[in-house]
């Protein structure tokens, strides 16, 4: 069985994100094998995540950039200082009208700022934010850009709304149901979250931990690669292949098609198989290198 691959595993609610894919690893395969995770969910949270095995790590960050889709339950009236339902209250409001929220989910929408929940991964001053908040010290987060491509109501039952969220990566829905419940002058914490679709990945395609038992319903890694959103692929010629595999200059003449454009590329052979991603960045070409078990 090859290590190399992608694994769709629906994470149940209660594990970490580590602990789910240290699960995944175990019914994969007996040794040591390389693997990650692309998209940390919270223990409360459901949902899809990606597991990248053997050389397919190094392409973490190509599928770390994908879009998420999310269906999250908001309960209004209430803000827990964790912003999910295993927090404490910290401020009760009004509960809005349907009416009211469904408002302002356009102001919520596009490019926004937003400030990271304080239980979050982010570093600051060398530590994580949640252990400077579990230590009861104050952390101020700086603001970041997120896209917000899509944001609207499945059902409401108040005081609780459910939202369908389609966002960029970094996005935290936490803050978004933060934010939403401020704007109304109100407040707002998660009680559930189900990540639903990864990029052109699914849910509905993943497996419990458990049901990868000897590597079953393993993407090999061209099929994961075609999928990847904005990653145009190129062919190398026998020649121009061996100098690539040996981190060696290419020349123009090895390209079975010379790409004009600065940006990454997926490299093929010319039987199609995939070798590794090759950047163009308007100088010459870089070379990011994912040998083949």
């Amino acid at each position: 069985m090859t290590d190399s691959g992608l694994y769709l595993i629906d994470k149940p609610a209660g594990v970490s994100s580590f602990k789910a894919i240290g699960a995944a690893k175990k019914r994969i395969s007996d040794k040591k094998i390389k693997a990650g995770h692309a998209g940390t969910l919270d223990p409360f949270a459901t949902g899809l995540l990606l597991m990248l095995t053997g050389s397919m790590t190094r392409m973490m960050e190509y599928f770390g950039n994908l879009s998420k889709r999310y269906e999250a339950t908001v309960f209004f009236g209430i803000e827990t200082d964790t912003l999910d339902p295993e927090g404490s209250p910290i401020y009760e409001a009004p509960v809005p009208q349907a009416d009211q929220i469904k408002s302002v989910l356009a102001d919520f929408t596009g490019s926004i700022q937003q400030v990271p929940p304080a239980y979050s991964a982010v570093k600051v001053n060398g530590k994580r934010a949640y252990s400077h908040a579990r230590a009861g010290e104050a952390v101020e987060l700086k603001a970041r850009t997120v896209e917000i491509y899509g944001l609207k109501i499945l059902s409401v039952s108040l005081p609780e709304v459910t939202l369908e969220i389609h966002c960029s990566k970094g996005t935290y829905i936490r803050s978004l149901a933060r934010d939403i419940g401020r704007a109304l002058s109100s407040a707002a914490y998660l009680t559930s979250l189900r990540r639903t679709d990864i990029g052109p990945f699914s849910v509905l395609q993943a497996r419990s931990p458990e049901a990868l038992e000897g590597g079953k319903h393993r993407i090999n890694p061209e099929d994961a690669v075609n999928t990847l959103e904005g990653l145009p692929s190129l062919t190398l010629n026998g020649q121009g292949l061996s100098l690539f595999l040996n981190g060696r200059e290419i020349s123009p003449e090895m390209f079975i098609r010379l790409p004009k454009e600065e940006g990454s590329f997926a490299v093929f052979e010319e039987n199609g198989t995939w070798r590794g991603i090759i950047t163009n960045n308007g100088e010459g070409y870089a070379y990011r290198l994912v040998r083949r078990d």
